[in-house]
């Protein structure tokens, strides 16, 4: 693309990851387009960063690069659907508003109705901001405390099964149930342990023995220390529960 400064010229971001969003790449490409001609804007390019978590930050994307590479060239105008399309979190955003401020470049955030080159949008884009940050915060913590009411009670809370152990269901609900087997190799490692012997010998004494862990690999010393934690938790929380 040729230079420009001309402040009519604007680049459209667009970015989904690999989970279902509210806007398809299309849908989201015909917004931008359709914002542009109703303010005068020529869309110069629509960015696309596609299976990318908004959770990396937009210059370590590669959209987020020719975003900085079309900015370099002279776009004045930067159009997106939704500022978490942009930025993964208020930090990210902030740096980025304040650096395109310094360079007159105006951000134009559809689901807002933000235009940030004034005083009044980047104080309500900053509220705004604060607000879903909040928000977003409270969602964690809500979050995380299901997950430990559902761990209090025994029950499975998704991922992989830990070694030793296995789902069941009880009474409808999806629990955590022991796997003799490996139950049994559970208790020499303890008895190891205990023993003194490192978490790397006992690695090279299963694999020895031909055992394998959850996933069919090879025992290796972080492993061992994982399935320790993970197997005294979960076998205290049964026992609490008189399993």
């Amino acid at each position: 693309m040729s230079s420009t400064t001309d402040k009519n010229k604007a680049v459209g971001y667009v970015r989904v990851s690999t989970g279902t969003q509210e806007l398809s790449v299309e849908a989201q490409k015909q917004q931008i387009l359709d914002y542009g001609k109703n303010n005068d804007l020529e869309i110069v390019q629509i960015i696309v960063d596609n299976g990318v978590s908004g959770g990396v930050p937009l210059l370590k994307r590669e959209g987020g690069q020719k975003l900085e590479s079309m900015i370099k060239a002279g776009v004045k105008a930067i159009i997106s659907c939704k500022i978490d399309r942009l930025f993964r979190n208020l930090q990210d955003a902030a740096f980025s508003i304040g650096r395109y401020n310094k360079q007159n470049i105006k951000l134009h955030l559809l689901d807002l109705d933000i235009d940030t080159s004034t005083s009044s949008g980047l104080l309500h884009f900053h509220m705004l901001c604060s607000v879903s940050e909040f928000e977003k915060s409270r969602i964690g913590e809500r979050v995380k405390s299901v997950m430990e009411h559902k761990r209090s009670r025994g029950e499975a809370t998704g991922g992989h099964r830990p070694f030793g152990f296995e789902k069941v269901t009880v009474d409808g609900t999806k629990m955590w149930g022991r796997v003799e087997g490996e139950q049994v190799i559970m208790k020499k490692v303890f008895e190891a342990r205990d023993n003194g012997l490192s978490l790397r010998a006992i690695a090279n004494y299963l694999n020895g023995e031909g055992y394998t862990t959850s996933k069919g690999r090879e025992f290796k010393a972080t492993t061992i220390k994982r399935v320790c934690e993970t197997s005294k938790k979960l076998d205290e929380e049964l026992k609490k529960l008189g399993r």
